[in-house]
């Protein structure tokens, strides 16, 4: 059962707060970003895709800017081996420019805790 925001028991910067510092144990770094990225998945057939990730959880892919931007809005469920595959993406200097970082406030709607 939740203590967190989604049980109105904290708000969302004290749940980032205690998040990292749970966290800092197990070497997670802080998100680098203000709010959610998108990541852009280059297929040699078939169309592009964009993964969306905000504080190292996938929130999921869409076909376009509007859907990433859509998909920012959901709920976040951290997934250690999704932040293990990301970070160790995200250390390649040259896989920074397949990101995008999202409006801002797109990834201020409710977090989950």
């Amino acid at each position: 059962r939740c203590a967190g925001v989604c049980a109105r028991r904290e708000t969302p910067e004290e749940h980032d707060a205690r998040l990292a510092g749970a966290l800092a144990g197990v070497g997670v770094k802080p998100w680098p970003w203000a709010g959610p990225v998108a990541v852009e998945e280059v297929r040699a057939h078939g169309p592009h895709r964009l993964q969306v990730f905000d504080r190292w959880c996938h929130l999921g892919s869409a076909q376009d800017e509007a859907g990433a931007l859509a998909l920012a809005a959901a709920p976040r469920a951290f997934d250690a081996d999704v932040w293990r595959i990301l970070a160790r993406w995200l250390a390649v200097p040259a896989h920074l420019a397949q990101l995008r970082v999202l409006a801002a406030q797109a990834g201020e709607g409710e977090r989950g805790g």
